[in-house]
């Protein structure tokens, strides 16, 4: 900005000399001056089209807790001098807790220039890393110009995974979940309905006859009878701390979610993953093939909206799916109990098997009574503080 003054200031004066006083220079003089512009601009467009830039991460696979190098390499594949160049990142402030300042780059011929960024990846989410504009000055340094560039790349933090070796349903081991519906099976002789062979299902519940009929194993499904399907409900609703303390919360409400749905998966359990993303989403698992697609929406999932979680919760059980809903073992994640929510785990009238309610919280001062109204109930009730290391988890039951 002083040199532009000073430039403008300089063109005026020579300018008022050259009309007052006839002479060569100080005419000569003039007319370069006024070249100046046209000379900067010139310089600029032929860098801005010559110079040529790259950028990558150094990981393709990241997961929570890494550290990544995030390279921009810039290009001088000709004879020329270029102007200098100054980079504006486009980059989440999650992810660039310090703001890169780029530094002048020149570029002389037949060079390249790497520019390093390292990255400690703390959070897991869907961020964005590019290049969002090129600054390029001139020689004299009197003007410069912003040129939009690269594409951005798009980067995923995984969440940690985290192992567990047991995980309590019902206060009943998933590995004798079967036992029990042989025995219910044996004590109930009514047929709540029929269904589509699941792993896990013993032989003596398969109906041998509709099965032959449609070409696939079909299986009775007894009223009473415990489903071994899993239903793992994650509340998303939007928190209201500040901006890293929110993204802290939602990070352990994902692991708990993705340790559940990794432990479940390696035994082979059919899980349904559901959460609401303006409507209610239901994404099923058979098998550990599935994890990684599940993995992935955990990964990208955001806590953008508010809504009535306990409404949510009665419509997925009354609308779309209630008797694999009313049947089956529920976990819910949620860091949020309020009288809303209370009452509509009432309104499910889930008597066949317990609840569990696993809550992540910050300060739970404020939820004593509801938490005491859940005790009452018949729900297993599991407290994770925000802040604790699940590492203290593995190998143990929640």
């Amino acid at each position: 900005m002083k040199k532009n003054k000073f430039y403008f200031l300089l063109i005026l004066i020579i300018g008022i000399l050259t009309y007052y006083i006839e002479g060569y220079m100080l005419t000569t003089i003039f007319y370069v001056l006024l070249l100046i512009p046209v000379l900067s601009y010139a310089s600029i467009l032929l860098t801005y089209h010559g110079f040529q830039v790259s950028h990558e991460v150094s990981k393709n696979n990241i997961v929570k807790g890494d550290e990544v190098d995030y390279t921009i390499t810039l290009y001088n594949t000709n004879s020329l001098v270029y102007c200098p160049i100054k980079l504006k990142l486009e980059s989440d402030k999650i992810l660039f807790k310090h703001q890169f300042e780029s530094p002048t780059i020149i570029l002389y011929p037949k060079t390249e220039k790497k520019i390093v960024i390292p990255l400690q990846c703390n959070y897991r989410g869907y961020y964005r890393l590019g290049v969002e504009s090129v600054i390029i000055n001139d020689y004299f340094g009197l003007f410069s110009k912003h040129f939009k560039s690269l594409d951005t790349i798009k980067m995923i933090v995984y969440p940690k995974i985290k192992d567990l070796m047991y995980l309590p349903i019902s206060n009943i081991n998933m590995d004798k979940v079967d036992n029990l519906n042989e025995k219910s099976m044996q004590e109930q002789n009514n047929i709540s309905y029929i269904r589509e062979y699941e792993k896990g299902d013993t032989l003596n519940k398969i109906h041998w006859k509709l099965s032959s009929k449609y070409n696939e194993l079909m299986v009775n499904q007894y009223t009473g009878e415990i489903s071994s399907n899993v239903n793992i409900i994650l509340d998303t609703n939007r928190h209201h701390y500040n901006n890293e303390l929110n993204i802290v919360m939602e990070d352990k409400m994902i692991e708990i979610t993705v340790m559940i749905i990794n432990y479940l998966l390696i035994r082979n359990k059919s899980i349904s993953f559901i959460f609401n993303d303006v409507k209610n989403v239901c994404i099923e698992g058979n098998d550990y093939n599935d994890f990684q697609r599940l993995y992935e929406e955990c990964a990208i999932l955001e806590f953008v909206r508010i809504f009535d979680f306990g409404r949510s919760l009665v419509d997925y059980c009354y609308k779309e799916n209630t008797e694999n809903f009313i049947n089956s073992n529920q976990y819910i994640v949620i860091s949020n109990i309020n009288d809303e929510f209370i009452d509509s785990l009432q309104m499910l009238h889930i008597q066949k098997t317990k609840v569990t309610i696993i809550y992540v919280y910050v300060d739970n001062e404020k939820n004593i009574k509801q938490l005491e109204k859940l005790k009452y109930g018949d729900y297993n009730l599991i407290c994770i503080p925000y802040d604790m290391d699940l590492d203290t988890l593995v190998g143990t039951s929640f």
